[in-house]
C-alpha cells in the first residue's frame, strides 16, 4: 500500500469522539461516558421536566413548554427543551467545569461567579436532580483521574500517532485528553 500510494483503514473521527475512544478504556470511565451520553441525558431530563413540570423555579422552562408556535404538543416541546437544555449543560461540562461544581455543592453562582437571576435558576436546581438521576459521575468531574492514567498507566493503549487538522477551536476537554496522552510518547 506505501509504494501504490493507497491510504487505507485511516480514522478521521471528531474531536469529541477522539476523547470518547481515547477515555473509555481507561478504568471507571466507560460507565460516565455511557451515562452522559447525550441521548441518555435527554431522556432524564424529559423525565425530570415531566416530574418537576409547575415549580416554582421551572416557570420558564414551562413557559417554553406550553407556548409552541408550530402547534406542536407538549411531549414535542419538552423533548425540544430537553434536548436544548442536555447542549446546554453539555457546554457547561466542558467550558464551565468550576460553575457546575459549584452548583453540586449548593451555590447557584453564573460563570463569572455572580448569583444567578430568578430565570436562571431552574439550570443548578435541574443539574443537581440530573446528578442525582445519573448513577455515575459526569466527566468533569473524573476528566482529572482519567487524564492521570492516560499519562502514566501502560496498561491504557493510545494510538501512536494522533493528527488533528482544519480545527479553529478546541474545547479544554479535548484539550486535556490531548495533553494526557502527548505525554505518552
Amino acid at each position: 500500500a506505501d509504494d501504490a500510494g493507497i491510504c487505507a483503514n485511516v480514522e478521521f473521527p471528531r474531536p469529541s469522539g477522539l476523547v470518547r475512544d481515547l477515555l473509555r478504556p481507561v478504568p471507571g470511565v466507560a460507565d460516565s461516558l455511557d451515562g452522559w451520553q447525550r441521548s441518555a441525558v435527554v431522556r432524564r431530563i424529559v423525565a425530570l421536566l415531566e416530574e418537576h413540570s409547575g415549580g416554582p423555579s421551572m416557570w420558564l422552562l414551562d413557559r417554553f413548554i406550553a407556548g409552541s408556535d408550530d402547534g406542536a404538543s407538549a411531549g414535542a416541546q419538552r423533548l425540544r427543551a430537553a434536548r436544548k437544555v442536555a447542549r446546554l449543560f453539555d457546554t457547561y461540562e466542558r467550558y464551565r467545569p468550576a460553575m457546575l461544581e459549584a452548583w453540586e455543592t449548593g451555590h447557584d453562582l453564573g460563570p463569572d461567579g455572580e448569583e444567578l437571576s430568578e430565570s436562571q435558576i431552574w439550570q443548578p436546581l435541574l443539574w443537581r436532580r440530573l446528578i442525582e438521576e445519573t448513577a455515575s459521575p459526569p466527566l468533569h468531574r473524573i476528566l482529572p483521574e482519567a487524564c492521570e492514567a492516560l499519562r502514566h498507566d501502560e496498561g491504557v493503549a493510545v494510538p501512536e500517532r494522533i493528527s488533528l487538522y482544519g480545527l479553529t477551536a478546541i474545547d479544554p476537554t479535548v484539550l486535556h485528553v490531548l495533553d494526557a496522552v502527548s505525554h505518552r510518547s
